[in-house]
């Protein structure tokens, strides 16, 4: 369904983000360019990890509206993006161990 709505130039997002169910998706539909940037600009962010993303495994790539603002993007939105992701060095993500 999420290749289909793609091929259609559709979105595999919604208003809240792109969620677990359908991340790896995301890199068809924005292009690998993009969800480098988005995970630049989600590692220069002051929110925790906690706070974001509880419960997920260091996976940076999730919340496209959190940091896009909005599932339906346009290119000059995008543009801005990665010009002010390139100011920042991607640091490695960390898993993050669940408590037993």
């Amino acid at each position: 369904m999420a290749e289909r709505a793609i091929q259609m130039e559709g979105t595999v997002t919604g208003e809240h983000g792109v969620g677990m169910g359908k991340r790896d998706y995301l890199a068809s539909e924005m292009g690998q360019s993009t969800v480098d940037a988005m995970r630049k600009a989600r590692h220069a962010s002051t929110k925790p990890f906690t706070e974001m993303e509880s419960g997920v495994k260091g996976r940076w790539d999730l919340l496209k509206a959190e940091v896009m603002g909005a599932p339906q993007v346009k290119q000059s939105d995008i543009k801005a993006l990665q010009e002010a992701a390139a100011e920042f060095e991607e640091e490695p993500v960390v898993e993050q161990k669940q408590a037993a």
